[in-house]
């Protein structure tokens, strides 16, 4: 059966799902589902990585580091561009998100915080071609590409230009978040750990959020009562430490 079909059939199989089930029940089942999956456990997801990517992984990291020194940084600040366009996140960061979003079932992506909306097109996409919404939040709307923009509503994504802190906005953000279906939130503004606090609560059991610029604006200590308090444990940690990358993932029991 090809990949094609398979991809098909799995579609059709979840719509089907969604209209038999009560979106709490189908809420449950995605979680066990993602359960049998990734093998989540109490501290960590993901420990038990295939081979082929944590040698992947180190191939890059050695060829960067042998062939790409000197004028071209090779760590955090290295390689910030996607198709030519300015973007806050390291290649090895855009390798991370294409793991967690081919190996998550989900039904939305969330960003808070376009800035130049050059990674915005990258999940734009991603959901564009696999049938999801995606939503981007930006307050300052002068600072995003008209490119960008433009390819964005071509993609179907929504666009919405507000303070993120707005009251009005996360209420609005948050009943689109308990919406049926798995939601990947990323918080990528000004404050990290302020956009988890507020943000985070509105999660499903189930949805995922991922939190940038991690040990530098996001910091472990600060970030750590929010997530014991809302039950978010880390998902994804082990490529994220191996990569590495400065995110980190949650999902919320």
């Amino acid at each position: 059966m090809s990949q094609t079909l398979l991809s098909q059939v799995h579609w059709i199989l979840k719509r089907t799902l969604q209209r038999l089930l009560t979106p709490r029940q189908y809420q449950l089942f995605e979680l066990w589902r993602l359960k049998k999956r990734v093998q989540i456990d109490d501290k960590e997801c993901f420990k038990q990585l295939s081979a082929e990517v944590v040698d992947e992984i180190k191939k890059t990291q050695e060829f960067s580091q042998k062939h790409l020194t000197g004028s071209i940084p090779t760590k955090r600040d290295a390689y910030r561009t996607y198709v030519g366009g300015d973007i806050g996140h390291t290649w090895m960061e855009m390798f991370t998100f294409e793991l967690l979003l081919t190996h998550t079932s989900m039904e939305r992506i969330i960003e808070l915080g376009t800035w130049r909306g050059h990674f915005s097109t990258y999940l734009a996409t991603w959901s564009y071609l696999n049938k999801m919404e995606f939503i981007t939040v930006e307050k300052y709307a002068e600072v995003i590409s008209p490119r960008a923009l433009k390819l964005l509503n071509r993609m179907h994504a929504t666009v919405i230009i507000e303070d993120i802190f707005s009251p009005w906005l996360i209420q609005k953000i948050g009943s689109i978040i308990q919406k049926p279906g798995i939601t990947l939130l990323i918080c990528d503004n000004g404050n990290k750990p302020r956009e988890l606090a507020l943000y985070a609560p509105y999660l499903k059991t189930g949805d995922l959020v991922m939190v940038d610029d991690w040990g530098t604006e996001a910091l472990p200590e600060v970030v750590k009562p929010i997530t014991e308090e809302l039950n978010l444990i880390p998902y994804f940690e082990a490529v994220m430490e191996l990569a590495p990358t400065g995110q980190r993932c949650f999902i919320r029991q």
